[in-house]
C-alpha cells in the first residue's frame, strides 16, 4: 500500500511539473506587473478598456494564486507522506 500511495504522488507530481510547464508562471507574473503598471495611471479611466484591464489583473491574480495553492498542496502531501511512513 506504501509503495502505491508513494507512486501516485509521483503520478500527481510528474502531472503536475508537465501540466506546469504549460503555465508560464514566469511570464504571467510578468504580465500581471505590467497591468499593474499600467493601471497606477492617473487617467486610467478616461480609457475605454480600463474596465477590461482590471479584469485581467484579476484573472491573472486569481491563476497565480490557484497554482501556489496546488503546488503548496502537493508539497504538503509528500509532507505528510514521509512523516506516515516514518512512524
Amino acid at each position: 500500500l506504501n509503495e502505491e500511495i508513494e507512486n501516485n504522488i509521483k503520478l500527481i507530481s510528474l502531472n503536475f511539473d508537465l501540466q506546469g510547464g504549460g503555465f508560464d508562471y514566469n511570464k504571467i507574473k510578468k504580465d500581471l506587473e505590467s497591468l499593474k503598471d499600467q493601471s497606477k495611471d492617473p487617467n486610467i479611466w478616461n480609457n475605454p478598456e480600463a474596465k477590461n484591464l482590471f479584469k485581467e489583473i484579476k484573472v491573472l491574480e486569481k491563476k497565480i494564486t490557484d497554482f501556489n495553492r496546488i503546488k503548496q498542496s502537493l508539497n504538503d502531501l509528500k509532507e505528510f507522506y514521509q512523516i506516515a511512513i516514518e512512524d
